[in-house]
């Protein structure tokens, strides 16, 4: 039996989009820390005078969403990012997207969503890139566009952010790619595992064991999984269960594989706490069976 599991850090592909409309809310007062945050200490300084600059709009804008000087206000946030973002302004044009993606402060419109990310995707603008490809995937405030997925995924995963070079990954391998987009989603995994994500070593190392777009290579795959279990990745962990127990890359161990269901079952995987449980009765079993053959 090989439960072997990439992961991603958005859990499920299906359950994606309702992840991100779900998170929005959370997105849009802290997102990035570095966009809204940084406006939101300028105005806890001094709150900015409108003086028709993007700047200032901006600012103005992250001030009501954050509800720093003034009481939270998402109507007018989204009325100053307006302004902003009709002036060009990328991260303004991204707030916008995720304000329409929600209906946060403005009536949900995933068309006009799209619009927005759009516009902040083509300056360049990391997390509008990404949000286009989803919207591309699932056909969200569009038609449904696999070609334009893989182009938006591509723009954002070369930007050398892990996770969504880990999510570029599992997007081909979870899809019907050519070679070359296969060897691209390696490369990018490959990227991320080199900045030691978790969740990229573990699917690389799923790869590995799977022999899915590379040599098959239990060792590799054994040391890839290894790490990530290490920063306690929980599929990571029964993983590491699978492989002591049928003794793929590592000696058979089924005092290791118990530990490792039993820390990914602390974790919170049902399924390792079933493994830990199925491994714990085997030795019920045996004895039993001792016990019945010295009787007879």
């Amino acid at each position: 039996m090989k439960l072997f599991v990439p992961i991603r850090s958005f859990t499920s592909k299906a359950k994606l989009l309702n992840l991100i409309s779900a998170s929005l809310i959370f997105i849009s007062a802290v997102f990035g820390l570095s966009q809204l945050a940084q406006a939101s200490e300028s105005a806890a300084s001094q709150a900015p005078i409108d003086d028709g600059s993007i700047a200032a709009q901006y600012e103005i804008g992250a001030m009501y969403a954050a509800g720093e000087k003034v009481p939270q206000d998402y109507a007018k946030a989204a009325e100053w990012f307006h302004k902003a973002a009709d002036q060009g302004d990328a991260t303004a044009q991204w707030n916008l997207g995720i304000f329409y993606n929600s209906g946060l402060g403005v009536a949900q419109d995933s068309f006009k969503a799209f619009r927005w990310f759009e516009q902040a995707a083509n300056q360049g603008d990391l997390m509008s890139q990404y949000y286009l490809g989803t919207m591309h995937e699932y056909g969200r405030g569009t038609k449904q566009d696999y070609d334009k997925a893989h182009k938006w995924y591509k723009k954002a995963a070369v930007q050398s952010k892990a996770t969504i070079q880990n999510n570029f990954d599992y997007y081909y391998d979870n899809e019907t790619a050519v070679d070359q987009a296969n060897i691209e989603a390696l490369e990018l995994l490959q990227k991320s595992v080199d900045q030691n994500n978790p969740t990229s070593q573990n699917n690389l190392g799923v790869r590995y064991l799977k022999g899915n777009g590379v040599a098959q290579d239990y060792k590799k795959a054994f040391e890839l999984i290894q790490k990530s279990a290490v920063q306690n990745n929980r599929y990571a962990k029964r993983n590491m269960g699978m492989l002591y127990m049928g003794g793929d890359g590592v000696d058979q161990d089924r005092e290791q594989a118990m530990k490792w269901f039993h820390k990914a079952c602390g974790s919170d995987d049902p399924m390792s706490c079933d493994l830990y449980e199925a491994l714990f009765l085997m030795d019920y079993e045996v004895i039993a069976s001792l016990v019945m053959s010295q009787e007879s």
